[in-house]
């Protein structure tokens, strides 16, 4: 499946899921999660992050946690890292 394909599959699930937290986590998402970390396409980086937050993945609640943490990435990446851990009702947010 190319780049284009993944984000609008991705996109459909997140459409589909929108709202929902602590969805189950379908089987074999983590190797898909680790390949779809992988993608030149931001997009689709960016819309696997956001799904794997529906099944409730620590890998993405790292990746975020990182990502508000560093200081040096832009404003905007880390306000929506930020709001995405609010969202998710990260534990540790409190603490970063």
């Amino acid at each position: 499946m190319h780049g284009l394909q993944q984000l609008d599959v991705l996109l459909g699930f997140s459409a589909a899921l929108r709202g929902q937290r602590n969805v189950p986590m379908p089987q074999g998402w983590d190797a898909l999660e680790t390949k779809l970390a992988a993608n030149p396409n931001t997009e689709v980086r960016a819309a696997a992050e956001s799904l794997a937050l529906t099944f409730g993945s620590q890998r993405a609640l790292a990746s975020l946690r990182a990502t508000l943490a560093n200081s040096a990435a832009p404003t905007a990446t880390r306000e929506a890292a930020l709001e995405a851990l609010r969202d998710a009702k990260d534990a540790e947010l409190p603490d970063l």
